[in-house]
């Protein structure tokens, strides 16, 4: 089982969410120490200092993670022609949300992976990429 953080057109009502399959929402949340970026129809995050809000999920198929991957371009963290590579951070669940999806009803913090969008990867950065605030991303 892998915990993922998603914060784009992965989250609950977007286009991309379908790649998630019958992946078990467990909160929404937040994670600190990054900034967000719109690369256009969809975001990117990067290093930084925001607040940035998203959805955790329990992924439990090998071959969702594998479609995960391939949509967000993802060949290995040392593959430098990866568009995001994989980051395990802290997430913070939201107030709103119903403690009782998650596996322990005491659970404040956990661990998830997110994709973090690769600077200096073959999509890079043209020096003028479009910082979004606040870093919740909405049609």
């Amino acid at each position: 089982m892998t915990k993922v953080f998603v914060y784009g057109t992965l989250k609950e009502g977007f286009g991309n969410h379908r790649v998630l399959r019958d992946s078990r929402k467990l909160c929404d949340a937040t994670i600190e120490g990054f900034d967000m970026i719109s690369l256009g129809a969809f975001p990117g995050i990067i290093t930084g200092s925001d607040t940035i809000y998203g959805e955790v999920y329990e992924v439990t198929d090998t071959s969702v993670m594998r479609g995960l991957d391939s949509l967000e371009g993802h060949r290995g963290n040392d593959d430098p022609s990866s568009m995001y590579y994989k980051k395990l951070c802290t997430y913070k669940v939201e107030t709103k949300t119903n403690e009782k999806t998650l596996p322990n009803d005491n659970e404040k913090t956990g661990q998830a992976l997110v994709y973090v969008y690769n600077l200096k990867g073959p999509y890079g950065s043209n020096g003028n990429l479009a910082k979004v605030s606040p870093a919740r991303w909405v049609r």
